[in-house]
């Protein structure tokens, strides 16, 4: 177990993984669970090799983004630099605003020093950072502020993968990896730069133009700044990320020999069309405004079709699917990722109205949905994914009654994902009692509170 002895937090937590003969606590179980999730050599390996990664600030992107923050004209904050105190979206901005302040100052303090960003494993196998908001999971922001410490030799062949991460950030992600390159290579073409110039650069009036267009800027400006390096330093830092692992929808296209959606999610490409790949998130955004084009409620369908149903908006719907998300948890994300502001009554805590993001506009207005209205408008997005494929509609029934039989019966859900990562994944829900109980650090004689304690039977309802 030699790759097991380095890439601990501490000694002392090596020490206890080892004693305890490796049940890995570097697995976060879920306490609601009733077993555990257990590990095994392929986990010890990679969180040694993702913790042994050193890293550093990217002080010429840090350099940059300051003179951004103290700017009134911000191409790359557009407004979020300074606090908000005139809108409904006061909360949603300047959250933002907090956040992106953190990161900044964080990248501050450590510009000259080089660091870790040690990782953990959560029950169900997935990883992510433990560090808060300067990290590789992180926002656009965070990400562009952060390289390897430790470069590697840029050859003829990995430069393409900086190509193809160069064209994914500057907006062409839905096209062919060749187109991707090839539109890499033209760019940079275009600029024509003939020495490595800031000024120059970050002023140039092809980058500003694109830029005001995107949604990764700071990921792209690090990219290209370090592809116009490349002639003065021998070795390329800056991180570039890939979404390496196909989408669950691709996956249930497959199990279920769903031709159809197998086409539309690129698993069977389409003859005739190797150069513009499908994309789902469009084709379903249309239908959804095909269905809203057709509603028989000539008042809601009115109201409705104010709204722009875009490709970001439906991702999130379209992505909970393989997940089993209900209706309530997906709503929600669409509330957090910020399409929709609710308000309510401070008085009776009851939500009276939402507030439609301008992001997701036909026009400049602003326009608010009753809670009928956007119960309807959160129904559609939901549905529509197994109204245009069926068999997603069949396979989730089929799940959900053999979850429920399973869960009936008191037994957990457990799974090993195939060797050689063998992970032994459970999902066992157990059901918590409530129990009224006194506070011991309270005089007040009826100061009564609740606490949920577990028990040993399963929940059926979390399945």
């Amino acid at each position: 177990m030699e790759d097991a002895e380095q890439g601990y937090y501490t000694k002392d937590l090596r020490n206890k993984l080892i004693n305890s003969k490796f049940k890995f606590t570097f697995i976060k179980q879920n306490y609601k669970n009733k077993f555990e999730t257990v590990g095994g050599l392929m986990q010890v390996k990679t969180i040694n090799f993702l913790n042994n990664q050193m890293f550093r600030i990217n002080k010429l992107m840090l350099n940059y983004l300051i003179s951004e923050w103290n700017s009134n004209n911000s191409i790359f904050f557009k407004g979020l630099n300074k606090f908000h105190i005139d809108t409904h979206l006061i909360e949603s901005h300047n959250s933002k605003h907090l956040l992106y302040k953190n990161i900044l100052e964080m990248a501050i303090i450590y510009k000259n020093i080089d660091f870790y960003l040690p990782v953990v494993m959560d029950f169900r196998g997935r990883i992510n950072p433990q560090p808060q908001y300067l990290h590789y999971h992180s926002s656009d922001l965070a990400r562009c502020l952060i390289e390897f410490s430790n470069g590697c030799e840029i050859n003829e062949t990995n430069i393409n993968l900086v190509y193809q991460a160069l064209a994914n950030t500057a907006g062409k992600s839905k096209i062919t990896i060749k187109n991707k390159e090839k539109w890499a290579k033209e760019f940079l073409e275009k600029l024509n730069f003939k020495s490595f110039d800031l000024n120059t650069i970050f002023n140039n009036p092809l980058i500003i133009d694109l830029i005001n267009n995107i949604d990764e800027i700071g990921q792209f400006l690090s990219l290209l700044t370090s592809l116009l390096q490349l002639k003065n330093n021998n070795l390329f830092h800056t991180p570039i990320c890939f979404d390496a692992t196909c989408s669950g929808i691709q996956h249930l296209s497959a199990i279920l020999s769903d031709i159809q959606l197998a086409k539309e999610t690129n698993v069977i490409p389409i003859e005739d069309n190797s150069d513009n790949p499908q994309d789902i998130y469009s084709l379903l955004a249309n239908e959804v405004s095909n269905t809203i084009n057709n509603l028989e409620d000539k008042e809601l369908r009115t109201v409705l079709k104010k709204i722009l149903i875009t490709r970001k908006l439906m991702k999130k719907p379209a992505m909970t699917v393989p997940y089993n998300v209900g209706l309530q948890k997906m709503t929600d994300q669409l509330i957090n990722a910020g399409f929709f502001s609710k308000e309510y009554d401070d008085l009776s805590n009851k939500y009276l109205y939402y507030i439609v993001d301008k992001s997701i506009l036909k026009e400049d207005e602003t326009l608010i949905l009753s809670d009928y209205q956007f119960g309807m408008f959160t129904s559609i997005l939901f549905t529509v994914i197994f109204k245009k494929f069926p068999s997603l509609k069949e396979f989730k029934n089929y799940v959900d009654k053999l979850t429920l039989i399973i869960l009936k019966l008191n037994k957990p859900l457990i799974w090993v994902t195939p060797a050689p990562a063998s992970m032994k994944i459970s999902q066992s829900y157990r059901i918590f009692k409530p129990y009224l109980t006194k506070s011991l650090y309270s005089n007040i004689k009826y100061n009564k509170i609740t606490i949920s304690l577990p028990t040993t039977n399963l929940d059926i309802k979390k399945k």
